[in-house]
């Protein structure tokens, strides 16, 4: 037999000779030889006819490696590999879990034919099973006739994995006081960064947050600043074993009539089914019921997730009521964990995986639902090569083994609420109240053009916000303070030439962060020090800082409140799952009375106790020159918003504006998606963009500006000989982020009503460029991010 084998970082098919007796060999991982040395690859296409080569200068599979995907997947990677265009090697690499060596025993029991078997054999074999040396010291059998009998189904193989009992969790804990600061040197900026999100994190955290910076690690732990230690903890197994169903909450009669309506169809085939609910309506629930449905028919469901460690009160709830049913998938797994998850769906043991979109990847082999939650979240788009989005490819999964698929969303995309008001494949259903009575928060409006409410003392909090976080501590409830900002000052310009200072690596402003004194670029994460750093334009040493991040709101709240708990959590201070699982667990207790932080506050978060939320400067994300920058606003401070009075209690929420006229923010505090919807659509259609129209984004990389304007040239020559009925370009354009990680950037959009027209063009386009330039390409599909 011979076979076609891509590999992950080329994207060319090579020819391989392969004598297995495997049937299923389309999407299987192999070790193959290639040039002088061994790689693992992707088979793609077999063949029992000899192709049209040398015969002699084929060579054989080294070694197919176990176990296969399932075949639904491979056409599924095959699709992606299309539609995305991107290397098929690229999307079957995402579709296995991380390759790691796992601790098993192969054991052999008696086989279908164990009777055929020679008397003198069947005669020794004496126990249940034997392990392969026991055949050959034993039974004194060669490895080929062992292979002979598994052949021939005398004897079964059975691969038995082991999992240790403990594990070792490797930490830092801070053992000087925050004095220690004064003596480390400025220029050791990074043992000043440890020490600092070392005092934010309670002075202890997991070392895989500092993972990336060992050699500060090690100076720290000389110097007797941190201790590193390893904590011996046994596994647990965090499910409940016994019943199957139990602990789910009666429906309300909407959300019956919703449940009964998909219920019907989840033997029909399949759907796409959209719940709109404001935020805390209870689509949960209805998802709930849904699984149970699934699980009684023996079948298998994936649930995906924007945002896994901020779903800790999801994942309890779903073990709680489904036992050992429930399997966890995310990239924050070590490698032999993820491993054994995915082995658990591959092998039917598990029911339910939830997870972030890499999930939709498990090997189901039975799958009866698939859940998108908060399907509008841009993290389901990937910005890695494969570029693919998780919400689209859980439908075209769902369409290809003809099951349902439920999308669900307080803030739908305006992609998918186009399709729901367009598309008959669409079932809609609303959810208008929130779940058991509970009212939404009341929102006020506050102007800060407002000379009374913009009190220099608690700047950049206007008197509202302060007053009633003061409320909120006297009732013992909890707030959370929201801004999409990192840092302390968001920008800096110089007082020499008045140049807004970037990263000499990209064309980014450079962040300020007072606790360290240092210069942080949130793209390349390259830091330098304050006090040595000069304008690249003129060279001064003088600044003017602008802008207010969330260092500086915590800041400002430890000075007015200085009797209260306030914890900022964004990416400067977390960047771990397991970090911020713990944070929020804390939270959960009551350990924190106020949290501060970005968007991630936004994603999930679901406490009785939290009553208030106040949003610093809403405009900040209207600002960039993005098509999606008004939705983006809306979702934000609309889910921001739905944190607050979840529970018994009531809820309040303040936003603070310098555009209080502004559609998006009224429409975000009336809670009226539809009104946003008509109006955003109409911009769309007047401006061409999705989802009116499709759109692939081509982005043209390189470290030489020459070569970059040279091959910008010739694209543009290409382009002029397109055939350009039923289609636009623009570009090619400088990016909008001119320069990223030192390479020097230009794209061009290709805008089209048919998606087959433009992804035909821009695979075309890819083919006659490819070779010719000395730029790298990388192809967007619908894209998310236009930067």
């Amino acid at each position: 037999m011979f076979v076609s084998v891509v590999f992950k970082n080329i994207d060319k098919k090579f020819t391989y000779s392969c004598d297995t007796q495997k049937k299923n060999l389309l999407g299987a991982r192999v070790i193959a030889p290639f040039k002088q040395s061994k790689k693992m690859g992707y088979i793609v296409e077999k063949n029992e006819k000899q192709p049209d080569l040398n015969i002699s200068k084929i060579k054989n599979i080294v070694k197919v490696l176990e176990p296969v995907i399932p075949l639904n997947l491979f056409y599924l990677s095959k699709w992606i590999s299309d539609y995305y265009i991107t290397p098929v090697g690229k999307v079957l690499d995402a579709a296995y879990p991380p390759f790691t060596k796992v601790k098993f025993k192969i054991k052999y029991y008696r086989g279908k034919n164990f009777k055929n078997m020679s008397l003198p054999l069947r005669m020794q074999w004496s126990k249940e099973f034997y392990l392969k040396k026991e055949l050959r010291k034993k039974l004194k059998l060669s490895e080929a006739k062992i292979k002979q009998l598994e052949k021939n189904n005398k004897i079964e193989k059975k691969i038995e994995y082991r999992r240790d009992k403990y594990k070792k969790i490797k930490k830092i804990k801070l053992i000087k006081d925050e004095n220690i600061l004064e003596e480390i040197s400025n220029k050791a900026y990074r043992q000043k960064d440890i020490i600092n999100r070392l005092l934010n994190l309670q002075k202890e955290a997991y070392f895989e947050e500092f993972s990336q910076y060992y050699s500060s690690l090690k100076s720290l732990e000389k110097k007797g600043i941190i201790k590193i230690y390893n904590e011996k903890v046994k596994k647990k197994e965090e499910v409940i074993k016994g019943k199957k169903f139990y602990n789910l909450n009666k429906l309300t009669a909407k959300q019956k009539k919703i449940y009964d309506s998909i219920y019907e169809r989840i033997h029909k085939g399949f759907s796409v089914n959209y719940i709109y609910g404001i935020t805390g309506s209870g689509k949960t629930e209805i998802y709930f019921h849904l699984i149970q449905k699934v699980l009684k028919d023996n079948k298998e469901v994936i649930y995906l997730v924007p945002e896994v460690a901020l779903t800790t009160h999801l994942i309890k709830r779903l073990k709680n009521s489904f036992g050992d049913n429930v399997n966890l998938n995310h990239s924050y797994l070590k490698k032999d964990e993820r491993y054994f998850s995915w082995i658990s769906v591959y092998k039917g043991s598990k029911k339910i995986s939830i997870g972030p979109r890499s999930a939709i990847f498990l090997p189901a082999k039975n799958l009866g639902l698939i859940i998108v939650d908060e399907e509008h979240e841009s993290s389901y788009k990937q910005n890695q090569i494969p570029k693919y989005n998780g919400r689209d490819v859980a439908i075209m999964r769902a369409k290809k083994e003809n099951i349902p698929v439920v999308l669900g969303s307080a803030t739908p995309s305006l992609e998918s609420f186009y399709n729901v008001k367009t598309s008959k494949k669409y079932n809609y259903y609303e959810l208008s109240e929130r779940y058991k009575k509970a009212k939404l928060p009341e929102v006020e409006i506050i102007d800060m053009k407002n000379k009374k409410e913009r009190n220099t003392n608690f700047y950049p909090f206007s008197k509202t916000l302060i007053n009633e976080l003061k409320k909120r501590k006297e009732k013992n409830e909890q707030s959370i303070i929201f801004l999409n900002r990192k840092g302390y000052n968001t920008y800096l310009s110089c007082k020499g030439c008045g140049n807004i200072v970037e990263c000499p690596h990209c064309s980014k402003p450079l962040t300020y962060y007072k606790n360290q004194d240092i210069l942080k670029c949130h793209i390349c994460e390259k830091i330098y020090i304050m006090s040595n750093f000069e304008c690249l334009k003129c060279g001064s040493n003088e600044f003017t800082k602008h802008g207010v991040g969330t260092e500086k709101l915590e800041e400002k709240l430890k000075e007015i409140f200085t009797d209260t708990s306030i914890f900022r959590i964004d990416g400067s201070i977390v960047s771990k799952h397991k970090t911020m699982r713990n944070i929020f667990r804390k939270f959960e207790s009551k350990e924190i009375d106020v949290l501060v932080g970005t968007q991630i506050l936004a994603k999930g978060i679901d406490f009785e106790n939290i009553t208030f939320v106040g949003v610093v400067n809403s405009d900040v994300t209207m600002n960039i020159p993005d098509f999606r920058a008004n939705e983006r606003t809306f979702q934000l401070i609309s889910q921001v918003a739905g944190r607050a009075g979840r529970g018994k209690k009531s809820g309040k929420v303040v936003i603070q504006t310098y555009s209080p006229n502004n559609y998006v923010i009224k429409k975000a505090i009336d809670h009226d998606f539809k009104g946003f919807y008509k109006k955003e659509i109409n911009y769309r259609k007047q401006l061409g963009y999705p989802p009116i129209i499709n759109l692939i984004k081509i982005m043209f990389i390189n470290k030489n500006k020459k070569n970059l304007e040279k091959d910008a040239k010739y694209v543009r020559k290409i382009i002029n000989n397109i055939n350009k009925k039923n289609i636009k370009f623009i570009g090619p354009a400088d990016a909008f982020m001119k320069k990223k990680n030192n390479y020097h950037r230009k794209f061009i959009l290709i805008k089209g009503k048919s998606k087959k027209l433009i992804n035909k063009i821009a695979s075309t386009l890819k083919e006659k460029v490819d070779n010719e330039m000395k730029s790298k390409i990388i192809i967007d599909v619908d894209p998310y991010q236009m930067s």
